[in-house]
């Protein structure tokens, strides 16, 4: 409850209906005041989006063409072509290993072994693969250099690794199909961005009668005499000395 200034107290004692009337006005402020403030965080977290999305959409737009050529390289991978190893155990593990997969599969459990976290282990044309340690768990993440796009391989257990190098290879596929993706994802976000823009355009829907409310609220406070409550407070409380 808040406390009652002194002209609060002489109005009501005073049988004034402004005073019941002040009530119902300061919970239409009170209450839309609350409205207001929601809207104005709802505005201030979509123009954190809107930021977003206009950051990512400027990033697509100056990519989509790379990722064609991106999709073409990654298609014509086959496992007929080797991974360049770029450490000295990558290159220990696969010296004597002919068949690709095994070779690749070899180098990520050693690298995996001797390392246990973050390497960049192995090369093919413009993409490198990586070791990422986690929790316990090694991801091997596919990088495509030119753009940074990164893809999660989705491997067996690290000592299959005739079948960590056979994922490997078959993540190359999520590169073919990118164009597509980003093409999908630019139409998803600019039909986000279209939508928050429309949004914020909007006005609040109450200010009018949070405005109205305010202004009555000034003019009641004005006709009871409250903007001299301070000064009748501190009379009261010389009175009670």
């Amino acid at each position: 409850m808040t406390a009652l200034s002194y002209a609060e107290i002489k109005a009501l004692a005073s049988g004034n209906p402004l005073v019941l009337e002040k009530a119902t006005v300061d919970a239409s402020v009170q209450k839309l005041s609350l409205k207001f403030d929601h809207y104005e965080q709802d505005r201030w977290k979509m123009g954190r989006r809107k930021a977003d999305l206009q950051h990512r959409l400027k990033w697509l737009d100056d990519n989509m063409q790379k990722a064609e050529g991106v999709a073409l390289e990654a298609a014509a991978v086959t496992t007929d072509m080797a991974f360049k190893p770029l450490l000295a155990t990558a290159a220990a593990a696969m010296a004597s290993e002919t068949n690709n997969c095994i070779a690749v599969g070899q180098a990520l459990k050693a690298v995996n072994k001797v390392m246990g976290g973050d390497a960049t282990v192995a090369q093919l044309g413009n993409f490198v693969l990586e070791t990422s340690r986690w929790g316990g768990t090694t991801d091997l993440v596919l990088v495509e250099q030119s753009m940074g796009v990164r893809v999660r391989v989705e491997r067996p257990a690290m000592h299959d690794v005739h079948g960590v190098g056979r994922a490997t290879y078959e993540a190359f596929k999520s590169f073919v199909s990118l164009p597509g993706d980003l093409r999908e994802e630019y139409g998803q976000k600019t039909n986000e961005l279209a939508g928050i823009q429309s949004t914020l355009n909007q006005d609040f829907e109450f200010r009018e009668e949070l405005e109205a409310a305010r202004k009555r609220q000034r003019e009641i406070e004005s006709e009871l005499d409250l903007d001299k409550a301070t000064a009748g407070t501190s009379a009261m409380e010389a009175e009670g000395a």
